[in-house]
């Protein structure tokens, strides 16, 4: 029938993006409406007889198919969230010949968004909170490829005032792996108070927490979730204005305590680490 494997009689594994029908259940609030389409397909795909393994990087889906006593409960496999992050290139800095680098000669409070760069990053929420701290020595970098829909936006709030663009330093580019360490190395906080719609996880609180950076992570989706598990930084609700500069203000005046352990991180270093999960699992049952 239609909905049978479409593999015939061959035993087969996939892997499950952003699954979003269980996270209310499970006391995660996101602003995406949970998709019934994709639950029922996926209540027919996990009972089909010759699936052997669903791989997701989301944790709370397993225990979600626990909590409804979903007797298919161990065809789903946890992944790790990984990153990549030279986490020793601290040791010879020095010899690094970098523009990147050139941003830190000068002391000041450096807060890092890092990656993709699009709206969902509430960056322009950063950008404003941070300007309400004018007497503060606070700087604002934002790495990361800007998306095109976002770059004018982002711009016209750069330089809407010339003292606060004084503020913000972007790299619209993709940066390598040695500009990433440099970045999270020397910078003092990391931005994940993100806006609603982004309820996913996030490598940018995997590479924090290898290097022992804290955050600012929003209130709610899958970042507030490993934020309450690693305890990496205050969660904060990314549209209340007061709120956010309060906490930046806070981390600035190191009155939030927060102690990183990066030995919980440090294992997900590794790009090639879900290949090789999926590789031996699949192993099993060949």
């Amino acid at each position: 029938g239609i909905f049978n494997s479409p593999f015939g009689n061959i035993p087969f594994s996939g892997q499950l993006n952003h699954p979003t029908f269980h996270l209310k259940s499970m006391g995660i609030n996101i602003q995406k409406k949970p998709n019934l389409i994709n639950l029922f397909f996926f209540k027919l795909l996990i009972k089909t007889k010759n699936l052997k393994r669903i791989f997701t990087i989301d944790p709370l889906l397993k225990k979600y198919l626990n909590k409804k006593k979903d007797e298919n409960f161990d065809k789903v496999k946890i992944l790790p969230v990984t990153a990549n992050l030279n986490v020793n290139l601290h040791k010879n800095m020095k010899f690094i010949q970098s523009d990147i680098k050139k941003v830190f000669n000068k002391k000041a409070y450096f807060i890092l968004a890092y990656g993709a760069i699009s709206e969902s990053k509430n960056i322009i929420k950063l950008i404003s909170c941070v300007k309400r701290l004018k007497d503060k020595n606070i700087k604002v970098i934002i790495g990361g490829k800007v998306d095109g829909k976002f770059k004018d936006k982002l711009k016209k709030a750069i330089n809407y005032q010339k003292k606060l663009a004084r503020k913000i330093i972007l790299f619209d580019k993709y940066l390598n792996e040695e500009e990433t360490t440099i970045l999270f190395k020397k910078s003092n906080l990391v931005w994940l108070c993100y806006k609603k719609e982004h309820f996913t996880s996030s490598s940018v609180l995997i590479k924090s927490g290898m290097i022992k950076k804290k955050i600012i992570a929003c209130n709610h989706g899958l970042v507030k979730f490993f934020n309450q598990k690693y305890k990496l930084g205050p969660s904060v609700n990314p549209d209340n204005d007061v709120s956010i500069t309060n906490t930046i203000q806070r981390m600035y005046n190191k009155k939030n305590k927060y102690k990183v352990n990066s030995n919980l991180f440090i294992k997900n270093n590794n790009p090639s680490l879900i290949g090789k999960l999926v590789y031996d699992d699949t192993l099993n049952y060949l």
